[in-house]
């Protein structure tokens, strides 16, 4: 498992923002020196570093869906918080140590207490700001336009309207109000072919909050030839980045978004190939390499291939 070589890497990262935040909570005020306030916040932090493990270890319930939903938004925190500090204290060190004798003024107001409550300060704001910023904009969908030519025949047709979505992750963090949207922007595009290119779920079918209504949401995919995916690997169930596993049992979930699947597995990634007849109505699926794929159709076939490359 990912996890096992991830989880001292992790545990020094969370070590060291702790560090950092309450030295700099200490110069801000000196409640803070307070060694049970210390404690006390040290204990809360210890919840939130955790909340990953104890939401794997917790049994499926309300509380679970909560402490997942904890990691998630934490570790979307976490990530703002390293690139920051790292940014802030590797200026600081570069001042202190190779700079040293680069004079500017407010050097030694940089390096006092004062300097460390200001930049702090700044720290907190850029990493709340980000933050939420995150947060809501998730919620917008965009869409990006690409026109491209192929050179190759199919039949009369001319010109081919696809619409490419992937990375759904269904489960804590997305559901029924996000695909509502996501629906809703697809059919704005009036394609004629929708294709799902992997991570449909975020690792596991308990996380959906509804999984009727989200087929329902699904269903409502208007696409002129359908709508065509393929497994990625958190469609396989991928405990704490587990880069091993089986397909689980999808299939009555997806046969009700009404997708077209395939689920074998090619070399660690899970290619999905449909070659459509003139007319666009028949599909073909089949897993191969390109030099397969062409020995298979012919270099004179438009083919399109779907995978996902984690």
């Amino acid at each position: 498992m990912a996890a096992i070589y991830l989880a001292p890497f992790y545990l020094l990262v969370c070590v060291y923002i702790l560090l950092r935040s309450l030295h700099w909570f200490q110069v801000l005020h000196t409640v803070f020196q307070n060694v049970w306030v210390c404690r006390g916040i040290g204990l809360v932090y210890l919840f939130v570093m955790f909340s990953i493990l104890i939401a794997f270890m917790a049994p499926a319930s309300g509380f679970r869906r909560f402490m997942k939903l904890l990691s998630n938004y934490w570790l979307g925190v976490l990530m703002y918080t390293l690139m920051t500090l790292g940014i802030a204290d590797g200026l600081r060190l570069l001042l202190k140590y190779p700079l040293r004798n680069f004079a500017f003024p407010g050097r030694e107001l940089l390096f006092s207490n004062m300097g460390t409550a200001v930049v702090g300060a700044v720290c907190a704001v850029i990493i709340s700001t980000v933050s939420i910023y995150g947060v809501l904009s998730a919620g917008n969908i965009h869409t990006t336009k690409y026109n491209i030519s192929v050179d190759k025949k199919a039949g009369n047709m001319k010109e081919l309207n696809v619409v490419l979505v992937a990375d759904l992750h269904l489960g804590y963090n997305i559901g029924c109000k996000q695909m509502e949207q996501m629906t809703e922007k697809i059919n704005e595009q009036k394609p004629d072919l929708v294709v799902v290119a992997g991570d449909i779920f975020d690792n596991e079918y308990e996380a959906l909050d509804n999984p009727d209504r989200l087929a329902e949401i699904l269903r409502g995919i208007h696409s002129k030839y359908g709508v065509y995916a393929c497994y990625g690997n958190h469609d396989i169930q991928e405990k704490i980045l587990a880069t091993d596993g089986e397909v689980p049992d999808y299939y009555r979930v997806v046969e009700a978004f009404a997708f077209h699947f395939d689920s074998r597995i090619f070399t660690g990634k899970l290619i999905f190939l449909f070659q459509v007849n003139h007319d666009f109505t028949t599909a073909f699926l089949y897993i191969g390499n390109v030099e397969i794929i062409q020995g298979t159709f012919g270099k004179k076939e438009t083919v399109t291939v779907s995978f996902h490359n984690r």
